[in-house]
């Protein structure tokens, strides 16, 4: 099968643009710096958590339920304030917006959330986050102590920290990232060596092999957002990495081209799921699919490896998806206080870590993925955590991601180009 140059030449196009414009790569977060002092606590009576009931409404999937009823209970049984924690279900995302509408208007707003982290930006719009706890977070008697915070994965959370300088609680549950898979076998009959690619030019090589020995694509995916933004942070763009970051740079454009030339080289397969993409791969229809890992079989892998997406270097970079535990506005500091001890000993426990990291998600501290790794199918992508980041949880992502699906799939279809593809992308951010 003889291939077009678009893909074959893009390592270099790599190179040229890495040299001649110094293309950044994606800078590492950086915290805000901490509040220690309540605005209120000069003026306010220290609030007392004892003996509080909370209620937390979770939209966990039903796998998780289980575990999570054991952090709770863990907590109940065993916190010297006497809190007590308990479980609700609201429904869908749509429910719990509807639901908490009328909490408000009620008065009666639960004390935890744990929500997907596209909700986030929802949430600071109806200003239902307690924006007064994350400082009482801060003060000696409360906080989250410097080793139980050098032990998580910081890059993970939202603002780099679980207690943001707007004074929010928010905390990743049930972690995810995007990986390569594959299945060996189907590469070592296909002549492609052992092993995904960490690099783009590692991948252009394995592509090639892969195509010219099977006639079949080399990579399949569903073409989400998701997939569209973390293949050009790989490509070194800070494309809503940061809140200025907002206009389309030389590394979207670099991903748009990606995508333009394997769709013209009949070298990739847009599915409709990732689902349908990981079975794709797993199959040998394909060479890779670029999944998250909350997709991969929960049983220990036999037919199936992990690799990190392609990078420029051999360093990964992730893009983390999550639930998230978010401490909400009841008005009563006491019932806050005792919400952010719940949301505290989950960030210092790797026990209760280790629970809500089971079923397919990734632990969000050091000690819980080592508690895990002998009996995580997902052990390898332990080791790429500290290069994970966020989501973009921001309105403009919420503006954004729509058309970046919309521009990832005309893409595929060969019906936009690069260049057309970006100034679509610039019209919508403006």
């Amino acid at each position: 099968m003889r291939l077009k140059s678009g893909l074959f030449f893009l390592w270099i196009i790599l190179i040229t643009t890495a040299c001649e414009r110094a293309l950044p790569m994606p800078a590492e977060p950086t915290p805000l710096p901490p509040v220690l002092v309540s605005p209120n606590a000069l003026t306010a009576e220290p609030p007392d958590p004892a003996a509080q009931s909370l209620v937390l409404w979770s939209l966990l999937p039903p796998d998780s339920e289980l575990a999570l009823k054991e952090v709770v209970d863990t907590f109940n049984a065993r916190n010297p304030w006497r809190i007590q924690v308990k479980v609700e279900t609201p429904g869908s995302a749509p429910d719990v917006e509807t639901r908490l509408k009328a909490a408000i208007q009620a008065g009666q707003l639960p004390d935890l959330l744990i929500v997907p982290d596209e909700l986030l930006p929802e949430l600071q719009e109806m200003e239902v986050m307690s924006d007064e706890i994350g400082h009482l977070a801060q003060e000696k008697t409360w906080h989250l102590s410097p080793p139980a915070e050098a032990d998580l994965y910081l890059n993970t959370f939202p603002w780099g920290t679980p207690t943001s300088r707007a004074g929010y609680v928010v905390a990743p549950v049930r972690l995810q990232v995007l990986a390569l898979a594959y299945n060996p076998d189907v590469l070592r009959k296909a002549g492609v060596s052992d092993g995904a690619p960490r690099t783009w030019e590692a991948f252009e090589e394995s592509c090639r092999a892969f195509l010219e020995a099977t006639n079949r694509p080399c990579l399949t995916f569903q073409p989400q957002a998701d997939v569209f933004l973390n293949l050009a942070w790989t490509l070194g763009s800070t494309f809503l990495q940061t809140p200025n970051a907002t206009s389309p740079d030389e590394g979207l454009r670099l991903a748009a081209v990606l995508l333009r030339a394997l769709a013209d080289n009949g070298a990739v397969l847009p599915l409709n799921t990732q689902e349908e993409a990981l079975k794709a791969a797993l199959s040998g229809k394909a060479a890779f699919a670029l999944v998250s890992t909350a997709t991969l079989p929960p049983a220990e892998p036999s037919t199936w490896a992990i690799a990190p997406p392609p990078a420029v270097d051999d360093k990964p970079v992730l893009l983390a998806s999550s639930f998230l535990m978010v401490v909400l506005n009841t008005g009563d500091p006491n019932r806050e206080l005792a919400a952010w001890l719940f949301v505290r000993d989950y960030l210092v426990s790797p026990e209760q870590q280790a629970r809500l990291a089971d079923a397919n998600a990734l632990p969000i501290g050091q000690q819980a993925a080592r508690r895990l790794a002998d009996e995580s199918p997902l052990a390898a992508a332990f080791e790429w955590l500290s290069f994970a980041r966020p989501r973009p949880l921001s309105p403009k992502w919420t503006i954004l991601a729509p058309q970046m699906e919309q521009v990832a799939v005309q893409l595929l279809n060969r019906k936009l180009s690069p260049d057309e593809a970006i100034s679509r992308l610039k019209g919508a951010a403006e």
